[in-house]
């Protein structure tokens, strides 16, 4: 598997590659916003940005609005921006060549369970942060 990370990541940890998502995903995203997506604390993903920064790959700065204040707004780079992409092809190869001797069905049932595993991911989310206690 480390081989595969080594190809698939192009050099990047999971934790950079994560917030890459996120960050493509909109442009120009509030620290605060990055942290919820990425399910982890503000001072961790201040350090995932730090790191981000330092290889060249996001930029942040200060954004100041009417009714929101003082925000930091994280953006991709045009180097981070062609990472990404580069990761998300390899992504798609990796995931059709494991998938290629699935049939339809398999595919099908694989994807319900995997939406499943994913709500309870996010239930369990919601839980620790105080929803559906009594």
């Amino acid at each position: 598997m480390a081989a595969y990370r080594d190809i698939l990541f192009q050099g990047a940890d999971r934790a950079q590659v994560d917030a890459l998502d996120v960050l493509a995903r909109q442009d120009g995203t509030r620290m605060v916003d990055l942290a919820a997506a990425l399910r982890i604390e503000k001072s961790t993903a201040t350090r995932a940005v730090e790191r981000l920064e330092k290889a060249g790959l996001a930029s942040r700065k200060t954004s100041v609005s009417p009714g929101s204040g003082r925000a930091v707004v994280v953006t991709l780079t045009e180097r981070g921006t062609e990472l990404h992409e580069n990761i998300v092809v390899r992504r798609l190869k990796l995931v059709r060549d494991i998938l290629r001797d699935f049939g339809s069905e398999d595919k099908e049932l694989l994807a319900t369970l995997m939406e499943r595993m994913v709500a309870g991911w996010d239930h369990l989310g919601g839980m620790e942060a105080g929803e559906g206690t009594a």
